[in-house]
């Protein structure tokens, strides 16, 4: 056989078998120590690294706190918006809530007030002042009066009770 690789599969065994005897140089040279470094800087006693981090955690603590401390929350609404006053900024946080404004009576709603009417729950659209089953009322029906239960069969007559004595 000549020096020469004679195909071309034959020059890319040439190539991996030179690659694999670098590759195993390299390792052998990796394997032997270096010369001595410099020394490092001097290392961190764990104790007063935990130290330090609990200060940091008690003064962050004791920050918060006191921000909260001094917060406010208001409701020029019943609950639909609300002003949170936080570290002197206000935050303004309105809710999609219906707010149950109790049986139907004339008068004026906002949007989102709800109300019961003829046995059924209605909200609000828009600010109205209508009636809620009307057209073009701005209410929406939310849950719709369910039918009558069936009357029930009649029962034994009871025990006559005590008679009782006028107040």
């Amino acid at each position: 056989m000549s020096d020469k690789p004679e195909t071309l599969a034959d020059a890319i065994a040439v190539c991996l078998a030179l690659g694999q005897r670098c590759l195993a140089e390299v390792r052998a040279l990796a394997r032997q120590p270096g010369p001595q470094g410099p020394p490092g800087p001097a290392g961190q006693n764990a104790a007063d690294v935990q130290l330090f981090k609990d200060y940091i955690d008690q003064a962050v603590a004791a920050q918060v706190a006191g921000i909260f401390s001094k917060a406010t929350v208001t409701s020029p609404d019943d609950g639909r918006t609300f002003h949170v006053k936080l570290g002197g900024v206000t935050h303004t946080i309105t809710t999609a809530l219906p707010i149950d404004r109790g049986v139907w009576r004339d008068g004026a709603y906002k949007d989102g007030d709800a109300v019961s009417h003829g046995g059924s729950i209605w909200i609000a659209q828009q600010d109205t002042d209508t009636k809620p089953d009307m057209p073009d009322s701005h209410w929406r029906l939310a849950v719709k009066r369910g039918r009558d239960g069936k009357d029930g069969k009649p029962g034994e007559r009871g025990e006559i009770g005590q008679r009782g004595f006028p107040a």
